[in-house]
């Protein structure tokens, strides 16, 4: 048994961006924390993909967030503006630790995401500004890692070339360790 609670971590152009916390009841919590990313290629998608790996996850005492993001919009919006969405969700959650019964300090905190989420979730984990809280672990599900074969971003490198750079770090790193 959980509690799902809906909140507003971020308003941005006079939009409500939401998080769902599934809360375990107290008896099974351990103060771990998951915080998932839906996928969607970026541009589609809704929180509610991850609900049912939330409700699994709160049943073994994690608390869990399903975040929602803004999409991205060919020549108008870039997948900047999920990353930024997911940063701001990561500082919202250790803003109210405290409030969720999670510890962020040991060890317990996680990201996870699927396909484009997943890609959202890795990073949040290396690139600055955004590794704010930095994760024990992932869970990512057929994440998106290497964003410079992925077809969306090839549309979108004549639009936004300067910007991709902090999106293109995963496959720099790999390219450097070869």
């Amino acid at each position: 048994m959980f509690v799902k609670i809906e909140e507003v971590y971020k308003t941005v152009d006079g939009r409500n961006l939401k998080i769902y916390i599934f809360n375990p009841k107290k008896s099974k919590q351990n103060g771990a924390a998951i915080v998932f990313f839906h996928g969607g290629g970026w541009f589609e998608g809704m929180p509610d993909l991850c609900f049912d790996h939330a409700e699994y996850f709160t049943e073994a005492g994690f608390t869990c967030f399903s975040v929602e993001y803004r999409l991205a919009k060919p020549n108008i919006e870039t997948p900047i503006v999920c990353m930024e969405d997911a940063g701001s969700a990561v500082k919202w959650i250790a803003l109210n630790a405290e409030k969720f019964h999670i510890d962020i300090d040991k060890e317990k905190f996680f990201y996870s995401g699927f396909s484009a989420g997943g890609h959202l979730a890795s990073l949040l984990g290396i690139v600055e500004p955004y590794n704010t809280v930095i994760p024990r672990g992932f869970v990512l599900w057929y994440p998106c890692v290497d964003t410079a074969r992925d077809d969306w971003f090839r549309r979108l490198d004549s639009f936004c070339r300067v910007n991709m750079i902090p999106l293109m770090i995963l496959r720099i790193i790999k390219l450097d360790m070869a």
